[in-house]
């Protein structure tokens, strides 16, 4: 028995069908379509009832009737013609040699699969006879049915419209039947028909050999019937797709397309070929046919889905069986660390297949080897005509009627013809699908959109399989988009779109327009694509069709001219995307691209001669598209020529563009353009074409133009239509991308830690100046440089416009790239401090004291890249000349000028930064002890030549060096109290700049000067402030702000080794001093201070700043184990701290200690655990509850690092002392009112007792707190011993509440699952003790 329930539900469900209403029906279909599945045999027993339902159901005019019955008719088909496992063997099986629980195996599991019978052949011959070709016959038989509506009455006319109409639907029926048919056995309808001989033919697929052993078994007729299905069904649809295209093709039917449809609905052949369904079914069976050899649908997502039930899969038995035992364990206290425990990572941890999931994964690898067949015999077709050969069959035609038609159909289907040959010779089974896939062709350019889509995805599935066709039809493609195919009218199926083009009537037009859509389509497809990239002559050919789309485009109506603007961008994107990744370029091909690059250069200077409002006029699409591709097919060997023809003309014609194109996108494009030559000939140091770039760089009004190219910026404009629709055209985003890509090569800019400061500095813009600087002459290098400073120092003054923000960024990259080049000159190398002095400088001191703030990050990065090309050892003279500058303009504080103070404060913090960024070079090139460091060897090569010797000596490094350290630091130090926010930021981060760079000076050797070392007057000068006389003033404040910004610098910046070791660990008695509240709470405020609210807002700034650098200390401060000395320093510092007399002192010493002990506890050594054990101790007695609780918390995570033994011992060493501290029976005071002496002593030790008893218990509260997860034997202990202090009259209420804390807190985290296993560990005593405190008290208590 393959199918239990189809003998129990056949009868049933077609039990007096005919006469239920049509739900009733429609379910009884369905469940029987679901019965048949995988049926096996046992369909054969109903055969007759089957046909019946089927019979029923495709007589009636219900639509969901007749698909379900389509539906049984396909898993009719595929339960007589598939193999598959048999459904009763997929449930879970107990042999004798498996067991329960045990995974499934394939060896030996008697696995029973179905596999068709010769009787089950016949069947699907019977089926395929009965229902598909009868049915089809009927359709020419049909056609006297079909009635002319021309010259008819109304009455008349709408009655034969109808009759029409169901003739129509008999065509949209039969198709939808061979649909279904064709996807329920498509593996046993082969291309070859003898099926005797499969055993000598040795390249056919498995999946052949298996059907054509099926089909032997089967009788006469059925062999007959379905050797040649295939070639009939294909013949048929060609037939049709000849009709369609036949219809749709011809000049004439253009030109009447305006004909209406009354009129139209005359010709039978115009109704079938417009006819949007039987346009999807004829695609859908097309695509059965070129590329689906099994009924399996995805077969291929079906392994990923396997996969991912393998990883489900887990053994329910085994997997409950150890929780069971896992929790037994668990409460009889027998679960240990070493305990063995099983992961489900195995076949023996926990992982099962079951029997279903190994029938499934055989029945996949079934399906792929079917799947693999869909590939593979359309390769062994084309190996049996040759790979070189084409088709002498052409099986599209287009002088198809509806006539040649029915005659085909009678040939084909009529049960006399039905077991002979069909006409076709010779029998190449390639010929067919070849028509099927031009008649697809057609279909891709019908008038229809729907039909069209319906194509267009036809084609693309068919080309998977058959995508060596598309060599022989791309270059009909491409001349089809150039209307260059007059001479190929209606080749591969696609109407001529040069003859469509020559028609003006809207109708043509139109038409033309839906040729060139499903054109543009088919060449956008991946394969198709691939195929043009490969050969370069069909590269070129596209590259002339994409130049030329705007005459095309004109030619269309208006409102498919955007419509075709997408199309031919999809051609385009596809074109770029690919470009790169094909080899191209042999030498036998070079002459095409030079004559494809003559073309554009044609294009281009053609344009130039005409006048813009020329009809002929070139659009400006075309024009970038042109410029892209002259920028895209430019390479070095043009420039290596000896001929210097090309290269001349692109030089002229990028310039030309640049002068002419103010602000449109072509210019971006043509800077590009430039930007590539002007590399790539630097690259290779060749002259071609430079004279002519000479002789525009001596001119001023060429750098101007240039310049401004520079500053124009084209971007999207996303502020339109809520950022949906950008102010775009289509297709330019990705042009304007490549073009600044080719402005100038990639370079890691910047390569250290420290980030750009400022977005808007583009790197490209500074490479491509100094670029074409390197690339001429020396003398006309320096008059350009010239030319571009003047620009550059006009750009910095432009005055306020939409524009002004990029005209004083595009005036720092000239800037950059002008210095980069001067110092590149040879003759500039002699005599460097003459360019800085007279040249640099000036331009500076002009252009600084210009530029907003807000874009002077553009200046610094634009100075920052000039020292790395440049090299820092040359830039001596430029950090002297920083230092002058800040020692001029810098405030002072005892400073009696006060006019600069007050309006010079952005002007510094300029001077400021700008020393800041040559100091963030500097750290390099002192580290590489060479003129130009290792990064710029490695990234700019472009730059420097192998063989320049270079003074290695690093005099100029020891010079500035010397400098920075003598004369800066200190002029810095006097004004750490500036008033201006943004000073003191600059102040702080070139402070800390310093610092970080003087590790290195040590190396500096080679100079009679000795580098002075500026880590103590730092320290020095900072702390001093702690102990300032004029705390309360402004200036105090100030420094105590920029003090704690270079704290901040340090910690984020620095190395833990070196900052934190020698400047974080000294002024750690700064910050806690800091952090102290500006006014005690018994002190009262200052009536007399004018200045009292303006001084307490910046107190209360700085000690809110300080508290949140303590807890940065705390939290990202780490010693290496190479410094563990320094953690006695850190705890000498909390010690001292920790006896503040300010309580919030002390409470923020406690917090960092806690942050600190958890970042180094696994560092700490014995004697430092004790010297923090009784810091924290010490602090558990103090008078604040904030500082005992924070100090308790740090203890905590102290104890729950140490050694058990070590706090066992200090629980019983403070056990005694929480005993011994309890409070006692209070005595009466005398009765005189004067305290005694005796009085006095009692009040002291009183206190003594109190803060031994806070500190007593808070220990022991955390002892506990520090074990969440067990409990040791010293934890009963503790709590025995808090529970005595849990009373009124024993303890005072800040120490009840932690022992009450404590206690519930041990109660949440220990009576859970395992409190068994931790209730071991008390007697009946201390079980007593605990339940005192954490029981909730009663009435009746």
């Amino acid at each position: 028995i393959t199918s239990p329930g189809l003998k129990n539900l056949v009868e049933p469900l077609i039990a007096d069908i005919r006469n239920l209403s049509k739900n009733t029906a429609l379910y009884r279909i369905r469940c029987l379509a679901g019965a048949v599945r995988k049926g096996g045999l046992d369909v054969i027993e109903y055969k007759e009832q089957i046909f019946e339902t089927v019979h029923y159901a495709f007589g009636q005019n219900d639509k969901k009737i007749f698909k379900a019955g389509c539906k049984l008719l396909r898993h009719t088909l595929s339960s007589q013609s598939e193999s598959y496992p048999i459904v009763t063997e997929l449930r879970p099986q107990i042999g004798a040699n498996c067991c329960l629980g045990e995974a499934a195996q394939l060896k030996e599991s008697g696995l029973k699969w179905h596999e068709p019978c010769g009787r089950q052949i016949d069947c699907v011959a019977d089926i395929l006879s009965t229902f598909v070709y009868s049915r089809i016959s009927n359709l020419s038989s049909k056609n006297n049915d079909f009635v002319l509506v021309n010259n008819l009455t109304e009455m008349e006319s709408d009655k034969a419209s109808s009759s029409n109409h169901d003739y129509l639907m008999e065509w949209r029926n039969s198709l939808k039947i061979l649909r279904y048919a064709l996807r329920g056995c498509p593996s046993i309808l082969l291309d070859f028909k003898s099926f005797d001989d499969h055993e000598k033919n040795s390249d056919l697929d498995p999946n052949e050999v298996t059907a054509s052993v099926l089909i032997s078994k089967a009788s006469l007729s059925s062999k007959s019937i379905l050797a040649s299905s295939r070639e009939r069904i294909s013949i048929f649809i060609s037939s049709v797709l000849s009709l369609i295209a036949t219809e749709s093709s011809s000049l004439n039917v253009a030109v009447n397309a305006a004909i209406d449809d009354s009129k139209r609905s005359g010709k039978i052949s115009s109704l079938i070929a417009s006819d949007t369904k039987i346009s999807k079914e004829i695609a859908a069976i097309s695509q059965l046919l070129l590329a689906r050899r099994s009924a399996s649908f995805r077969s291929q997502d079906a392994i990923s889905l396997w996969r991912a039930q393998k990883g489900n899969a887990v053994d329910r038995f085994m997997s409950s069986q150890s929780r069971e035992i896992l929790s037994a364990f668990q409460k009889a206290g027998l679960m240990l660390p070493t305990l063995n425990q099983f992961y489900n990572d195995g076949e023996q941890g926990g992982k099962s297949l079951s029997r279903r999931m190994v029938v499934n994964r055989v029945e996949i690898f079934l399906h792929t080897v079917q799947r693999s067949s869909s590939f593979e015999v359309p390769r062994r077709l084309r190996r049996e005509r040759g790979l070189g050969s084409k088709s002498e069959n052409t099986m599209l035609s287009l002088k198809v009627d509806f006539e040649d038609l029915r005659q085909t159909i009678d040939q084909l289907f009529k049960s006399s013809n039905i077991s002979s040959r069909p006409y076709l010779s010779p029998p190449f089974a390639l010929d067919y699908y070849e028509g099927i896939l031009d008649g697809l062709f057609a279909l891709s350019c019908h008038h229809n959109s729907s039909a069209r889509s319906n194509g267009i995805r036809a084609v693309e599935y068919a080309f998977s399989r058959f995508g060596w066709l598309v060599q022989d039809r791309s270059t009909h493609l491409i001349a089809a988009i150039s209307l260059d195919d007059g001479s190929n009218d209606n080749h591969f199926g696609i109407l001529s779109c040069a003859k469509l083009s020559e028609h003006s009537e809207p109708q043509c037009r139109k038409r033309l327009a839906e040729v060139l859509k499903g054109v543009a389509c088919i060449i956008s497809m991946p394969r198709v694509m691939k195929d043009v990239m490969a050969c370069e002559k069909k590269r070129v050919l596209i590259i002339k069709a994409l130049c030329g789309t705007q005459h095309v485009i004109s030619l269309l109506p208006a409102e498919e001219m955007q419509k075709m603007i997408s199309y031919f961008h999809q051609i385009f994107k596809e074109f770029r995307s690919r470009y790169f990744t094909f080899a191209h370029r042999p030498k036998e091909d070079e002459s095409i691209i030079q004559s494809c690059i003559r073309y554009l250069l044609d294009l281009v200077n053609q344009e130039e001669k005409q006048d813009s409002d020329d009809a002929a006029s070139l659009h400006w699409r075309n024009r970038l598209i042109v410029s892209w591709f002259l920028t895209t097919l430019t390479d070095k060997k043009y420039i290596l020529s000896e001929d210097s023809d090309i290269i001349n003309q692109i030089w002229a014609c990028s310039m030309s563009i640049i002068q002419n194109e103010v602000g449109q996108p072509l210019q971006k494009v043509a800077l590009g353009l430039f930007g590539r030559i002007a590399t790539l000939s630097f690259k290779v140091s060749q002259s071609n074409g430079n004279q002519l770039l000479e002789n525009n760089l001596i001119s001023e009004s060429f750098c101007w133009d240039l310049s401004k190219a520079l500053v124009f910026d084209h971007k999207e404009d996303t502020s339109v239509g809520g950022g949906h629709s950008a102010q775009w055209s289509l297709g330019v985003v990705e042009i304007m991308r490549d073009a600044a890509s080719n402005t100038a090569p990639k370079i890691m800019f910047p390569f250290k830690r420290a980030g750009k400061s400022s977005v808007h500095f583009k790197v490209s813009h500074a490479q491509l100046i100094h670029t074409i600087l390197s690339t001429v002459k020396s003398d006309v290098a320096m008059k350009a440089a010239l030319h571009f400073l003047s620009i550059a120092k006009e750009l910095a003054a432009s005055p306020p416009s939409e524009d002004q923000r990029n005209q004083h960024c595009t005036s720092a990259e000239i800037f950059a790239g002008a210095l980069v080049g001067l110092f590149r000159l040879d003759h500039i190398i002699a005599d460097e401090t003459k360019v800085w002095n007279e040249t640099i400088f000036p331009f500076l001191d002009n252009v600084i004291d210009l530029i907003p703030t807000g874009v002077f990050g553009a200046y610094l990065d634009a100075i920052r890249y000039a020292i790395v090309k440049v090299s820092p050892s040359k830039c001596g003279p430029l950090c002297n000349w920083s230092v002058n500058k800040i020692e001029t303009t810098l405030w002072r504080p005892n400073q009696t000028d006060s006019s600069s103070a007050l309006d010079g404060f952005a002007l510094q913090s300029k001077w400021l930064a700008v020393m800041s960024i040559i100091l963030i070079e500097m750290d390099f090139q002192t580290i590489s002890m060479d003129e130009m460091s290792w990064n710029s060897r490695l990234l700019s090569d472009e730059i420097y030549k192998e063989g320049e010797q270079y003074d290695t000596k690093g005099t100029s490094i020891i010079d500035s060096w010397y400098q920075v350290n003598s004369r800066l630091v200190s002029c810095l130090l006097d004004a750490f109290g500036h008033p201006y926010q943004s000073c003191r930021e600059r102040i702080a981060s070139l402070t800390f700049r310093i610092v970080h760079c003087s590790r290195y000076n040590e190396m500096l050797t080679g100079n009679e000067k000795e580098i002075p070392n500026p880590t103590a007057s730092i320290i020095s000068k900072l702390n001093s402030f702690m102990k300032a006389e004029d705390f309360n003033s402004k200036v105090h404040q100030h420094a105590l702000i920029t003090t704690r910004m270079f704290l901040s610098q340090c910690v984020h910046n620095g190395e833990s080794n070196q900052e934190f070791i020698n400047y974080i660990i000294p002024l750690l008695p700064l910050a806690f001093e800091a952090s102290k509240p500006p006014v005690d709470e018994d002190e009262d405020e200052d009536e007399n201070n004018e200045n009292d609210t303006e001084i307490r807002m910046l107190q209360a700034q700085v000690v809110k700043a300080y508290r949140y650098s303590i807890s940065e200390i705390s939290v990202s401060c780490i010693i290496t184990t190479d410094s563990l000395h320094e953690l006695s320093r850190v705890l000498t510092s909390l010690d001292i701290v920790s006896q503040h007399k300010v309580w919030q002192v002390r409470l923020a010493a406690a917090h960092f200690l806690r942050s600190f002990q958890g970042n180094h506890k696994f560092l700490f050594t014995t004697s430092q655990t004790r010297k923090t054990t009784r810091i924290v101790a010490r602090l558990l007695a103090d008078e604040r509850r904030e500082v005992s609780a924070a100090a308790m918390a740090a203890l905590t995570g102290i104890l729950a690092a140490s050694p058990l033994s070590t706090v066992s011992s200090l629980v019983e060493k403070y056990r005694k002392k929480a005993n011994n501290s309890v409070i006692k029976m209070k005595q009466k005071k005398n009765g005189a009112g004067i305290e005694t002496e005796e009085e006095s002593d009692l009040i002291q030790k009183e206190k003594e007792r109190a803060a031994k008893q806070q500190t007593s218990v808070y220990f022991l509260c955390a002892a506990v707190l520090s074990r969440p997860y067990d409990t040791p034997l010293y934890v009963p202990v503790a709590l025995t011993a808090l529970s005595k202090h849990s009373y009124e009259r024993s303890a005072p209420y800040a120490v009840r509440e932690a022992v009450k804390m404590c206690c519930a807190e041990y109660k949440r985290t220990h009576r859970s699952d395992n409190w068994e296993l931790h209730r071991k560990q008390f007697t009946p005593e201390q079980l007593e003790a605990l339940e005192d405190v954490v029981s909730t008290p009663h009435y009746y208590a």
